[in-house]
């Protein structure tokens, strides 16, 4: 039973492989894409730049000179006041994972709102993986820089897995053990059925509701000071 098991494993991977491959390649215009601080957290690099390649899609990042997927041009009127600021925090997807800058949610937003002639100004410092423990470390550094009137946080239930308290010390090696299965990510079977079940709302909830993550929301210690 073992060996005709490996074989259709092995037949359904070579398949996947040959007709609906998983391969996902970031070609870098200039590298490294991030840099860390001198308390190790990770940043993007000014003027950093690459294409992420993947099978539902094809975009292009730009870093701006403050390190932002940004498109604004903030270095004449970093003390003016003829807009509205918004600082965007967030993870992913306020950085745009997935998606041409235009196609941002709050690219476009920005966009909309300043057609109606609210004239805000959105600062998008999203920073794929981050959660609020490290939101809260980054909004120290920039928020002197920017100054704005009001701070978005995007916030995704998955933070809850990673956020630490405050005055906890920040461990590299815990959160890279917390990450320690994407290997098995490599294999595109798997790569495959994450893609269908990511498309699928009901399916995703139900799986998700399965691991260790759902019982996070019935922890007392996570919602206690």
């Amino acid at each position: 039973m073992i060996i005709p098991s490996v074989l259709i494993v092995v037949l359904i991977e070579g398949s996947i492989r040959l007709f609906a491959n998983q391969s996902s390649t970031n070609e870098f215009i200039s590298a490294p894409a991030s840099q860390l601080t001198e308390k190790g957290f990770q940043r993007y690099r000014p003027h950093a730049a690459w294409r992420t390649i993947k099978p539902e899609f094809t975009i292009d990042v730009l870093i701006n000179e403050f390190g932002l997927r940004d498109e604004n041009t903030y270095h004449n009127k970093l003390n003016s006041r003829d807009r509205t600021r918004f600082l965007i925090l967030g993870d992913s997807f306020a950085f745009g994972a997935g998606n041409q800058y235009e196609d941002i949610f709050h690219v476009k937003l920005e966009s909309m709102l300043n057609e109606d002639s609210y004239n805000v100004e959105f600062v998008k410092a999203g920073v794929s993986s981050y959660d609020q423990y490290l939101e809260y470390h980054y909004l120290e550094e920039i928020y002197g820089l920017f100054k704005p009137e009001y701070i978005v946080v995007c916030f995704l239930p998955n933070d809850l897995f990673t956020n630490e308290r405050l005055d906890w010390e920040y461990d590299i090696d815990q959160r890279k053990n917390l990450r320690k299965g994407e290997s098995f990510m490599k294999l595109h079977t798997v790569a495959f059925l994450r893609a269908v079940i990511m498309n699928n709302d009901a399916a995703y909830v139900k799986l998700y509701g399965r691991t260790g993550r759902e019982s996070i929301f019935h922890r007392e210690k996570y919602w206690s000071s």
